[in-house]
């Protein structure tokens, strides 16, 4: 099935296993570039290791604690970085809500985050 996201660049949350990893692959396998995070370091650079096997795809993994605003932010400015501005973004986490989330990719100002 071609879904048109052959070079699109798509941030997914929460990617080192389970619903995460599942819908990074997806996208991976539909020929989008995929900027994947989650807390723990080993188990997000094996997911990543995993889809690029899979799909040959162009995969960023940043460990972080979406729950920190600035950890956030780092990950947004390398996936900018290194794979360009994403056109995607998968906010498959519980906490912190995820519209706040996606503050970071069209920032509206701390004053916001700090609401939660």
């Amino acid at each position: 099935m071609d879904l048109g996201l052959a070079g699109k660049v798509a941030m997914v949350m929460a990617a080192s296993k389970g619903l995460g990893k599942a819908v990074a692959t997806g996208l991976a396998q539909e020929g989008a570039c995929v900027s994947i995070c989650a807390r723990e370091g080993a188990a997000l650079d094996q997911a990543a290791s995993d889809i690029r096997v899979t799909t040959g795809a162009n995969v960023l993994a940043v460990q972080v604690d979406v729950t920190q605003r600035d950890a956030l932010e780092r990950w947004v400015q390398r996936t900018v970085d290194v794979l360009g501005p994403p056109q995607i973004a998968v906010t498959n986490v519980g906490s912190p809500p995820w519209a706040i989330s996606l503050t970071c990719l069209r920032p509206t100002g701390a004053a916001r985050w700090t609401q939660c």
